[in-house]
């Protein structure tokens, strides 16, 4: 689960994913190998070093940082995570929540609560503007999950259901609840991410 739940928290990188026609072939087919390996545990260590190497090539591809600091926190290296997080940050469209949702639970894992509860403050009220003008399944599932890092309030699942913008459909409805009750509640996945280890 740990390991789903932070591939969901660094999805901040898939926004980035529509820029990168700008970046060289060689740089994102390495990035993307590397993503595809990071699925297999015994991969890791290979997938960090093409991760690098895409970097090396192309050092404003923010989905490959993305993708090293998940690698790393898989790895328990969570220092060496934020460390990936910050030198991304240059690069990274400050108004993104997820890269702040991303960098809040590097954090917090890394004991700078005061600094996590300010990256997740900001990733919520751009959730927030986000939910209003075009609500999407993922920004809903990424606010509910932020919401508690924030409130520490618990949602059960219906009350996660009320909160769903009025104009989700029926399918993006359950794309929510089966979310949910696959990963469990947002303190459980605050719970996976915090975990030391694999």
């Amino acid at each position: 689960m740990k390991t789903y739940a932070i591939t969901i928290i660094f999805a901040f990188c898939a926004s980035f994913l529509a820029a990168q026609n700008s970046y060289s072939p060689e740089a994102l087919a390495k990035n993307d190998r590397a993503a595809r390996m990071s699925m297999h545990p015994d991969s890791l260590e290979a997938a960090l070093k093409l991760l690098d190497e895409a970097i090396a090539i192309a050092p404003s591809l923010v989905n490959a940082y993305g993708n090293k600091a998940g690698i790393l926190e898989s790895l328990g290296r969570s220092e060496e995570a934020l460390q990936t997080i910050l030198d991304a940050e240059q690069y990274v469209d400050k108004h993104n929540p997820y890269y702040y949702l991303g960098k809040g639970s590097i954090l917090l894992k890394n004991g700078r609560n005061d600094e996590a509860s300010e990256a997740y403050d900001w990733s919520l009220q751009m959730f927030e503007g986000m939910l209003k003008s075009k609500p999407t399944p993922e920004l809903f599932i990424n606010y509910v999950t932020n919401k508690y890092f924030v409130d520490g309030i618990e949602l059960s699942l219906a009350e996660i259901e009320k909160l769903m913008p009025a104009t989700f459909s029926a399918m993006e409805k359950k794309q929510v609840t089966d979310f949910f009750e696959h990963m469990g509640t947002p303190a459980r996945i605050k719970e996976a991410l915090l975990a030391k280890g694999k």
